[in-house]
Order: C-alpha cells, then structure tokens, then sequence
C-alpha cells in the first residue's frame, strides 16, 4: 500500500460562507483513500504521497447567454477545473455531456497525488494522478455535494479512467 499525507484547501469561489465540513470531508476522503490501497501516514515510518484536495464551486461567465453572439468569458478555467486531461480522451457521445455540464454552476472536489520524497526534500511538486468530480449545484449544499462526490467518485481515486466516467445516483429529494 502508499502512505499519504493530506491535505486540503478550498478552491476560491467567492462563497467560502458555506464550506463543507473540513473534518467530514477528510473522513470521508480518507475511507474512499483506504479503498484504493492508501493509507494515512502515520502508520509508516514515511509517506509515499501528499495528497491535496481542493473544493468548491464552479461559476460559467457569461455575456448574452444563448444569444447567438454569447461571449463565455472563464470557458477554458471551466473545462480545466471539471474535466482536466479527460477531454483528450472524449468520445462523441461526450461532447454535449461536456457541453451541458461546463455550461451550469457545479460544485467540485479535485483530489491530486504528489510524490512525497519530491515534495518534502525537493521542493518540487511531481503529480502522479489527479481526480475531478463535480456534481450540478441545484438543490445542494457544499456539505452534501462534498459527501456525494467523496462517496461515489472515491473508487476513482488514484486509478486511471483514460477518459470521464459519469456516475449516475439517485439521491432523495435531489
């Protein structure tokens, strides 16, 4: 198994009035970790990784939208944030899921993996994986969004998807 050590900020939104629970969500993060083969640190004597996640909600900008002569302002910071290197990987029937989705508020929770000996002697931040979740905001709190990305995306962590994976539940009243 890896040993890690985490840790976590929230992304800047603009509404950091309404943050997850920072000790739930890392209870959570760690339970989907552990699936995956990975361990906290303090059960060995050095960690394999530091693993950061980030949160928070995604805001398309835009000007005159649906108008023919829409201007979307933070497009690419959109596709970035939800999909990462994902779209290199997008089949045709992904392209208007992609489309629908980078178009609406969404939260998100970024789970990255960084070599450990790196990080701690080197200063330097080599990336082994990276895993985007995001889930649309209507009719959710950060809280709930946060539990229900950690709870269904955490069997992605750390594996290699080569593309997006969505992940349909149905969750009461939501």
């Amino acid at each position: 198994p890896a040993h890690y050590i985490l840790a976590g900020t929230p992304a800047r939104n603009g509404t950091e009035t309404a943050l997850p629970n920072l000790e739930g969500a890392r209870r959570l993060l760690a339970t989907a970790l552990r699936t995956n083969g990975f361990l906290p640190a303090e059960s060995a004597r050095s960690p394999n990784l530091i693993v950061v996640y980030h949160w928070g909600l995604a805001s398309p900008t835009f000007e005159d939208k649906g108008a023919a002569s829409e201007l979307f302002f933070n497009r690419r910071e959109i596709l970035a944030l939800l999909f990462g290197r994902s779209l290199e990987f997008l089949g045709e029937r992904d392209h208007a899921m992609v489309w629908s989705a980078m178009r609406e508020e969404r939260f998100f929770v970024l789970v990255s993996a960084y070599r450990a000996d790196d990080w701690l002697t080197q200063k330097k931040h080599t990336l082994l994986w990276r895993t985007h979740m995001s889930v649309p905001k209507a009719r959710l709190s950060f809280q709930n969004a946060t539990s229900i990305l950690l709870a269904a995306g955490g069997p992605l962590l750390g594996r290699d998807s080569c593309g997006l994976q969505s992940i349909h539940i149905d969750v009461k009243g939501v």
